[in-house]
């Protein structure tokens, strides 16, 4: 059993502490900084985990909330909020069992089984070492990518993978823990603590896409013994480069990696290489044309301050909440009960109806007995719509009957709002997307269902400061002047020596974010084709091709027909005489014509064929004969789909291709 640190964490909830819901705080068990693990027990008295996320940059008050300067508390308890719906959407079979997420003192809660066997990654591998795993490091990764696929399926990015979160089970499989993901947020405006993340954790204006978690899995793992094995190592490359678009897109596709063998590319034919050639050839693009969807580029200009990055159409404005309206239903209207209504709703099952008796009041249903204006004691509000009833637990906080929450005073008014008690403080007037606006830095931290584009998929929970979000709003990252396409997802700046490349989600140009090259260059790359400076290289490369395509019987001098072989002058060695004549190579026969001499034979006698510099010997079957030429260099000129390319033909190419010859 894992006993608690011997002193109590500085920034710990009190042991002994009773929560609203009744669950007694006991002794830390884990203190990971961003999250405390504690002892606990619940309202039946069973033992229990409680697990508490701690906000970044914030101080905890005498009453156990957490305060920041960098935001106001309804701020910190919209984080909260975005925090809780990420803590309950999470799951699947490799995550660890969280249950009843709450948000309290702007933070979210969750409890769990006691899990005394079990340890996080970090903990056993500094007390224990190398952590058997069943099956090895394969059989861990599956399970931490299973893990991951739960909430990419649900849109989510998990932000905090890492040997805190990765705890092994007593049977030693890993399960993965949720938190971390308010973490990632805070990191634009706290500054990164991680030792090892992915580029974009440092750059506000960097995207977050779902590679992120698969960056984080890479770099906890890399240094495992197992980790150069196999695909297992290709796959961490591809999880550890520089720009998100290059790794895997999401935990499905590093899946499948894992269940495949990546072949070889093969080697591209000279039919290929031709078609590549054609294909420069006829390159033609506009001044400004995109590379990737061959639209044109737009020169932004950054939005304008207070414009909604989402929509771009409307303004960004405070939001009104009203007070007494109902947190639940956020139409109805609040109501204190009263003993003078005869139908009070029960504030014990919030489903009966109270009945006034001689003495008392009764519920038909549970058979609470009780003045209907309080609950032990406790002021008691009803929605006069939707039936619903909360409960003052603590002086200024509000205990939701129907949902189980506990609001504060200031929760109950915002919940009022359509967005409910997380809502943020400022909304667009036309799209209704939501923003915390705090110190200089503007963040969206909800969207409305079904919205997509650049800015939503990459930047939400983002805290960009003015200028930052006028820039990336419309597309323009870097801050500089430059280009942009948004049909085709690319961006680039425009420098001296040509466009940089700053991003795109085209794989082909992906892995060359950085770069400076000219737009000539970017569309041939976006194209696979080679730039200006490798067409020399790539010319001779296609003319190995050809000559390797005559030698191994693909074409003939002649092209295509692949009918004749050779046809040159040739000089014959005649016992002690040189006889000059023509030599000519058919698809089947060899003919050799000299004055006063005339001989040939089918290649289907032909034994071997042997070339040394410009001589080549013919042996025969059947006969002990040779026949011994010495030839010239023939200049071969083909004609293909890309043009015409000259070549130079040897004794030893003729030979090569007659020995494939006599081998078919």
């Amino acid at each position: 059993m894992v006993s608690p640190p011997p002193n109590q964490s500085q920034v710990a909830f009190p042991s002994g502490s009773v929560l609203p819901w009744g669950t007694r705080v006991g002794d830390v068990v884990y203190d990971f900084q961003d999250t405390i693990i504690y002892g606990a027990t619940n309202v039946e008295g069973d033992p229990i985990w409680l697990w508490e996320a701690v906000p970044r940059g914030a101080k905890r008050e005498k009453d156990g909330s957490w305060i920041a300067d960098e935001l106001t508390s309804h701020e910190l308890r919209v984080l909260a909020w975005e925090e809780l719906e990420h803590w309950k959407s999470a799951g699947g079979m490799a995550s660890v069992p969280i249950l009843h997420a709450r948000v309290f003192g702007n933070t979210v809660w969750a409890e769990s089984e006691p899990l005394p066997e079990w340890r996080p990654l970090s903990i056993w591998w500094r007390d224990v070492g190398p952590w058997p795993v069943p099956g090895g490091l394969l059989a861990a990764l599956r399970r931490i990518l299973i893990g991951l696929d739960g909430w990419h399926s649900r849109c989510l990015i998990h932000g905090g993978v890492e040997p805190n979160r990765l705890w092994l089970s007593p049977d030693q499989h890993v399960f993965l823990a949720p938190g971390g993901h308010r973490k990632v947020w805070e990191a634009d405006r706290f500054g990164n603590d991680a030792e090892t993340g992915p580029p974009e954790l440092s750059d506000p204006r960097a995207a977050f896409t779902k590679s992120f978690d698969l960056h984080a899995v890479a770099s906890v793992f890399r240094d495992h013994p197992d980790s150069l094995s196999g695909n297992i190592s290709a796959l961490f490359e591809e999880c550890l480069t520089k720009s998100p678009h290059t790794r895997p897109k999401d935990a499905a596709e590093c899946l499948q990696h894992l269940r495949t063998v990546v072949p070889a590319e093969p080697s591209r034919s000279w039919q290929d290489l031709d078609a590549v050639r054609a294909t420069i050839q006829s390159l033609r693009y506009a001044r400004r044309e995109c590379p990737v969807c061959s639209g044109p580029m737009e020169e932004p200009r950054p939005l304008k301050k207070d414009r909604c990055p989402v929509c771009q159409r409307g303004v960004i404005r405070d939001v009104r909440p009203r007070r007494g309206i109902c947190p639940e239903c956020h139409v109805g209207a609040l109501q204190s009960l009263s003993p003078g209504r005869k139908t009070l709703p029960c504030p014990s099952c919030a489903n009966g109806r109270m009945r006034k008796t001689r003495k008392t009041w009764t519920c038909v249903l549970c058979e609470f007995s009780g003045d209907p204006l309080t609950e032990n004691g406790r002021s008691t509000q009803y929605c006069l719509l939707c039936d619903a009833i909360f409960s003052e637990t603590t002086p200024g906080l509000w205990h939701a009957h129907l949902s189980h929450r506990y609001l504060s005073e200031e929760e109950m008014l915002w919940g009022s709002l359509r967005g409910g008690p997380g809502q943020p403080p400022k909304r667009c007037d036309a799209c209704d997307a939501g923003f915390l606006v705090a110190n200089g830095h503007t963040t969206l931290v909800s969207v409305p269902p079904l919205t997509e584009g650049f800015f939503v998929e990459g930047y939400r929970g983002r805290a960009l400061s003015t200028e930052e979000l006028g820039w990336v709003a419309v597309g323009q990252t870097s801050l500089a002047g430059g280009f942009i396409c948004p049909r085709g997802d690319v961006e680039f700046d425009d420098k001296a020596g040509g466009w940089k490349l700053i991003r795109t989600s085209h794989l082909p140009l992906a892995e060359h974010v950085g770069e400076i090259n000219s737009p000539e260059d970017w569309h041939r790359l976006a194209r696979g084709l080679p730039i200006v400076a490798d067409e020399e290289a790539f010319e001779v490369r296609f003319e190995r091709s050809l000559r390797m395509a005559y030698r191994i019987g693909e074409i003939g001098i002649d092209g295509n027909d692949n009918q004749l072989l050779w046809n040159s002058p040739a000089v014959l060695e005649d016992g002690k005489k040189n006889r000059k004549g023509h030599l000519r190579i058919s698809a089947d026969s060899l003919a050799f014509r000299a004055m006063f001499r005339r001989q040939g034979a089918g290649l289907t006698a032909l034994r071997s064929a042997s070339a040394h510099d410009n001589t080549i010997q013919f042996e025969w079957h059947e006969t002990e004969d040779m026949w011994i030429f010495t030839l010239p260099t023939y200049h071969w000129v083909i004609q293909t789909k890309s043009g015409r390319t000259a070549l130079t033909l040897t004794a030893e190419d003729l030979a090569a291709r007659l020995s494939e010859n006599s081998r078919g």
